[in-house]
This record gives structure tokens, sequence and C-alpha cells, in this order.
């Protein structure tokens, strides 16, 4: 068998199972199953805080931060919730708070 020749079935072969991948990939289902175990935290907000209220394992939770530090980085409930500040224009009067549960 020549060098061309055994170079030209493998790259053959690539080409074949690349392309069932690009022709499996354009279409599906997929089915997601669980429950949500904890109820989301409250979170309200006035002109300088904000207070986070949380249920975890049947314990009432509640903690404030200044509106500052939650510009300056992130905090929370240690490895349960962050929260974040990111003001959308230089006034600060438009903002989006990030929230994420860990």
């Amino acid at each position: 068998m020549s060098a061309s020749c055994m170079l030209f079935v493998p790259a053959l072969l690539l080409s074949a199972v690349c392309s069932s991948v690009a022709i499996a990939a354009t279409g599906g289902v997929i089915y997601f199953e669980g429950a949500i175990v904890e109820s989301p935290c409250d979170v309200s907000v006035d002109a300088h805080k904000a207070t986070m209220a949380c249920d975890r394992q049947g314990q009432a939770k509640t903690q404030q931060f200044s509106l500052q530090e939650l510009t300056q980085g992130q905090s929370g409930f240690g490895n349960l919730v962050a929260m974040k500040i990111n003001y959308l224009n230089p006034a600060h009067t438009l903002a989006v708070m990030d929230i994420t549960y860990n």
C-alpha cells in the first residue's frame, strides 16, 4: 500500500465521522427532570441597602448589605447566595442586580 493511500483512508474515515456528528447535532429534544427543593431568597432594595431573607433547611436567615458594598464585590450568605450590583449609568439611577444561587 502506498503512503498516499495510507493517508487517504484515515482522512476518509475522519470525514465520515465528522459528517455524521454534524448531521446528528441539527435537531433533537432534551428533557430535564428534577425538583426545586428550596424556595428562592426574598430581596428588597431601598435607596441605601438591600435586604436578603432566605429560608435554608428550615432556618430563616436575613442579612442586609449596603448598595456600595454590593458594587465593590459580591456579598451573600457564604456559599449559599451571592449578590452583585452593576450600575448601567454614571448617575447610579439604573442598575442590574445579579443573584447567584450555589
